[in-house]
């Protein structure tokens, strides 16, 4: 069914958040200091009744490790759709969809994370690339008009032993040639 959830912060004691096929949860997911969450199912968690910048669709900070996403469709961004600033995540099969305002990331993950086999459409970067070891592979992007398709940098982060194979661009719309447009953008 439809459920509005607000913004989420996990507690403790939740390891597993399943959505099954045909809900549709309204809100966004936060794991502050929680390590080893799985999120996962077929059903949709949609940003569409938060404030613009109000919330990431996903986000995981402050040493939230190890979080695993897998079939949701993250629909509607008003900020970054899937954002895992922990180490050690894994994102499979995630489509990202209706990003319509800017600042409408895809997917960033950080140190030694994996994404593979997803949909990422996005109004800012489709793909960020900021720390060590990431890998990115068998990804489906569709960029709107800000943004890049693939963010390696943005104000002097380094990261050694990225690896992005396969990915297909279905369609650009960038309109202007701003600094952040293109496939590779790479800003500072």
């Amino acid at each position: 069914g439809v459920h509005d959830i607000g913004v989420y912060k996990v507690p403790a004691n939740v390891k597993n958040i399943y959505m099954e096929g045909g809900a549709w949860v309204y809100g966004s997911l936060i794991m502050d200091g929680r390590s080893d969450v799985r999120i996962f199912g077929r059903g949709v968690l949609s940003s569409g009744r938060m404030k613009y910048r109000e919330t990431h669709c996903i986000e995981a900070v402050n040493n939230s490790n190890r979080i695993t996403l897998e079939g949701i469709v993250v629909a509607d961004p008003k900020y970054f759709s899937v954002r895992l600033i922990g180490v050690d995540n894994k994102v499979s099969w995630i489509k990202v969809i209706g990003s319509w305002t800017y600042n409408c990331d895809g997917i960033s993950a950080f140190h030694n994370s994996v994404v593979s086999n997803c949909f990422i459409w996005a109004n800012d970067d489709n793909i960020k690339t900021y720390r060590d070891n990431v890998k990115f592979h068998d990804i489906v992007c569709w960029q709107l008009n800000n943004g890049g398709l693939i963010q390696m940098n943005w104000g002097g982060a380094q990261a050694t032993g990225v690896e992005i194979r396969r990915v297909d661009l279905l369609h650009a719309e960038w309109n202007n040639s701003e600094r952040n447009r293109g496939i590779l953008s790479c800003v500072g």
